[in-house]
């Protein structure tokens, strides 16, 4: 929960900067990441962490904004 807590804050923030364009996450498996645990999914079957499911939900959100005219 406290990964998935951190993704959360970080990728809200970055989301409301008009000068962020975009952003990544280093490690997509726990088995191979820098991090100790610092993967989106436990291992290469796919079981998904809190992290994976809360990223999915912010995407689904912004998907539903306005996008603003220029």
């Amino acid at each position: 929960e406290l990964q998935a807590d951190w993704l959360e804050g970080i990728y809200t923030l970055a989301y409301s900067k008009p000068w962020v364009q975009n952003c990544s996450w280093f490690d997509f498996l726990d088995h191979r990441a820098f991090q100790l645990n610092g993967g989106l999914l436990r291992s290469e079957a796919g079981e998904k962490k809190a992290a994976w499911q809360r990223l999915q939900r912010l995407q689904d959100r912004w998907k539903t904004l306005a996008v603003p005219k220029k």
